[in-house]
């Protein structure tokens, strides 16, 4: 029985998903990275708006499903796209802390064979938005005993460093994902393919990776975690990330948070109240507007 569905719907039609759902005494409220989530008794809905994807899961998707008939266009199996294959050695990369104020920026690759895809999948690993922080962590921990795997970690104060050099992210991110797959390149032979997570223009990684062994295919595509390569990256990156955040906490005596929200900024003023601009560049990325803000005051 089906206890898991993911589809990609309109604003219109995930509204009418949570007017229906609202309506029947779903319980609503929100979860990370999604606009609203509706709880029953034995399923729940999530909606993801950046990206317009409705993940519905429980034992009760089946019977949810049948009552969103008339709500949710029809699916069909889409074909498999070039860059979610793994019919070979394929290195994916993605990151984590990009749009975090506090924490690491974190990239992480995985060397994906066609022998791990089925693996992968039975561990439960996909895009990290759609799991909990300590599903994360879980997964990682399968993932690592078995995939190559690289990461790059840039602490708030290196990737200050980086940002002061370069005025730009992309630049100190396209680095790192060239980074991690030389890495992985120099641990596989035969790689077929490259997929990468796109975070800006192409030549941001093209450029820092440089000559690739020309049987090699360099994929950079938006939502590549379709990619199990890609989705193993993206658990890795995370919880990588995640860690950093507990490291910071305990490290500055602040529970940091992750995102860059009005509580986000409350507690940079914590940090700040402690320390000043000199500990919340321990903690935080200084280069976002929340530092202007946070130390308006003199602190």
């Amino acid at each position: 029985m089906t206890s898991m569905h993911v589809q990609i719907v309109s604003t219109e039609v995930a509204e009418a998903v949570r007017g229906l759902l609202e309506g029947d005494g779903f319980r609503m409220g929100s979860a990370p990275y999604a606009e609203w989530e509706a709880v029953g008794s034995d399923v729940r809905a999530t909606f993801y708006g950046k990206r317009r994807k409705l993940l519905i899961q429980g034992q009760g998707t089946g019977g949810l499903l049948r009552r969103l008939a008339g709500v949710l266009p029809a699916t069909e199996p889409a074909p498999e796209r070039r860059e979610a294959r793994v019919d070979g050695p394929t290195i994916g990369t993605d990151e984590a802390g990009k749009g975090d104020y506090f924490g690491s920026l974190v990239v992480a690759g995985c060397l994906v064979g066609p022998d791990d895809v089925e693996w992968l999948k039975a561990a439960g690993v996909k895009d990290s938005k759609l799991l909990s922080d300590r599903t994360i962590e879980v997964q990682e921990g399968k993932i690592l005993s078995r995939i190559p795997t690289e990461v790059v970690e840039l602490a708030p104060p290196e990737y200050g460093e980086a940002h002061r050099e370069t005025k730009n992210v992309n630049v100190i991110l396209g680095r790192a994902h060239a980074e991690v797959i030389r890495r992985l390149l120099s641990r596989g032979e035969g790689v077929k393919r490259i997929v990468v997570d796109r975070f800006g223009s192409n030549h941001h990684v093209l450029k820092p990776l440089g000559k690739v062994p020309k049987e090699t295919e360099v994929l950079l595509v938006p939502r590549a975690e379709s990619n199990p390569a890609v989705a193993a990256a993206s658990v890795v990156a995370r919880a990588t990330f995640v860690r950093s955040l507990r490291r910071l906490s305990d490290a500055c005596g602040v529970d940091l948070l992750p995102g860059a929200s009005a509580e986000v900024e409350r507690v940079a003023r914590k940090v700040a109240a402690v320390g000043g601009r000199a500990l919340l560049g321990t903690v935080a990325k200084l280069h976002f507007k929340t530092t202007d803000r946070v130390l308006a005051d003199g602190a």
